[in-house]
This record gives structure tokens, sequence and C-alpha cells, in this order.
């Protein structure tokens, strides 16, 4: 089918009556960023006047004490000293005499032995010792000695029977003199004269 748009040429109408307010539309979106503006001017560069001191403050508390650092190295030895002045023993006075000890602990029994009425000495060229006879102690064991010659003009002769043949240290010399003072005082010394002794080997 087909049609057709008519328009009629009727008189013009009177203006209506103003309508009612529409309801407000929806935001819009943000716009873009503008472009940065220009840079202002320079600062002044004219500083201000300094200030007045400000009175000093109150001491503060005493701090707690730190730990204790690590020990150091060992220092070197030091060098030995010169040696000392030898003291004289008259120099250095005594002292004051110690209080006396206490008393010591009570020793050991006695051991009960039959001494014969004469003690006599016995003597052996072997490595051994010689025995006692039956019912004799020994006493002591030592070296025999037989005698003593001095500047080979004077000679003593001990008898091997006597217990003064058996000495207790062998003493390649051991001659003494002694002599009187003239004060009732006896001296002893160590005789310098050459002297030889015999012993039973």
């Amino acid at each position: 089918s087909s049609g057709i748009n008519a328009e009629y040429g009727g008189a013009k109408g009177e203006r209506g009556t103003p309508g009612n307010p529409g309801t407000p539309g929806r935001s819009g979106n943000d716009g873009r960023a503008g472009p940065p503006g220009p840079s202002g001017p320079p600062g002044s560069t004219s500083g201000g006047q300094a200030g007045a001191a400000g009175a000093p403050g109150a001491p503060g508390a005493k701090g707690n004490r730190g730990v204790a650092g690590p020990a150091g190295i060992n220092g070197i030895k030091g060098i030995q000293g010169p040696p000392g002045k030898s003291a004289d023993i008259n120099d250095c006075p005594a002292g004051a005499k110690g209080d006396q000890g206490p008393p010591g602990y009570p020793g050991e029994p006695g051991e009960s032995i039959q001494l014969n009425p004469y003690i006599v000495a016995f003597h052996s060229q072997r490595t051994e010792y010689p025995k006692c006879l039956d019912g004799m102690t020994e006493l002591w064991r030592g070296y025999s000695f037989m005698f003593i010659d001095v500047d080979n003009s004077n000679k003593w002769t001990q008898n091997l029977g006597d217990p003064g043949s058996c000495m207790l240290n062998f003493k390649p010399e051991f001659f003494g003199t002694c002599s009187d003072n003239g004060n009732g005082e006896s001296t002893c010394e160590r005789n310098i004269d050459q002297h030889s002794t015999m012993w039973l080997s």
C-alpha cells in the first residue's frame, strides 16, 4: 500500500501553561586534569635574624653502668732485673722467738730387745752383710774401718772387734783436731794435713 502526509492549515492555538519541572539529571563524569600551571617567582634569599640563645637545660639523670668489655691480650714478659745485692747475715737482726709448738703425737711403743753385756763388731769381705750370733741383736750396719795414717808418721789402728770399726758413713778424710785456747774452752777443726784411711774391702 502507499501513504501520504497531510497538514491541516488551521488557526494557531493559544500558548499552553508551563509544564512541571523535570527531574534532576545524573552527575557527569570527572573531567580530565588540566595542564600544569606556570612556575612561581623565586623566593627571597634573605634569612631572618637569629633568635636569642636558650637557657641551659637541667642535667639529665646518671645513666646505668655499661657492661664490662672483653679482656685485653696478655702483656709481653718483662726483662730480667739486675741481680740483687748480697746481704750479710750480720746485717739482718734475728727475729723474735716463736711460740712453743704443740706437743707431738705419742710415738709407737718401743721394741723390747735383749742387749748383750758387750757390743762387738762383725766384718765381712763379701757383698753380703755378716750375721750376728744367736742371741745377739743387730744395732747398725756400716763400713769396716781399719786405720788412719797422718803424714806417714802417725798411724792409728782400729780394732776390728770394737764398735768403732763399723762406721755408719764412708768418709776417706774425716780426721780432725781439737785444741785448748787456755780459757778452758776447746776448739775443733778439720785437719788440713794430708792423711789417708784404709777400709776393709
